[in-house]
């Protein structure tokens, strides 16, 4: 049958050695090959109900990240906001803009993010926005001789 179903060997050929008509090897393959999946499946053995809620689990799993995820691209432009600054979506200067927001977003990341785990978007937001500040306000880049952000967009020093 094997022969059959990986199409080493026509019907005719296997129902000549096995003795049998061609539909009945037609047939077996059929059932071999709708069966198969059921034969790897991993989830053998389990009820429908068993398999109903782990099905409502995933959703509600899926849910919950969705909503984390939603809280998270809030999260992001909220600084900007805060700061009176509107997002350009025209599209001018777009590559040079992407480049700093990349850059930004990086250390926003590897300084903030990874070392931390927020229990909550609230959580999440209060320390982000602790973190923006220290961004802005007191950390030295190096890009802008380093001087704050602040000092360059508002022209004092700190």
């Amino acid at each position: 049958m094997i022969e059959a179903v990986k199409g080493l060997k026509t019907v005719n050929a296997i129902a000549s050695e096995m003795g049998v008509h061609p539909t009945q090897v037609t047939q077996w393959k059929k059932q071999a090959l709708e069966s198969l999946p059921d034969v790897f499946s991993s989830r053998r053995g389990q009820s429908q109900k068993e398999q109903e809620d782990l099905t409502g689990t995933l959703y509600q799993q899926i849910g919950q990240l969705k909503v984390e995820l939603d809280g998270l691209k809030k999260i992001r432009s909220c600084p900007l906001r805060w700061a009176g600054i509107a997002i350009s979506h025209d599209g001018k200067g777009r590559a040079l803009g992407n480049i700093f927001v990349e850059r930004l977003w990086r250390s926003v990341k590897y300084e903030e993010v990874y070392l931390k785990d927020y229990g909550s978007v609230a959580i999440a937001i209060e320390n982000l926005g602790a973190y923006f500040q220290f961004y802005n306000n007191r950390r030295l880049h190096q890009s802008l001789d380093y001087k704050t952000p602040a000092t360059i967009h508002f022209g004092y020093q700190g």
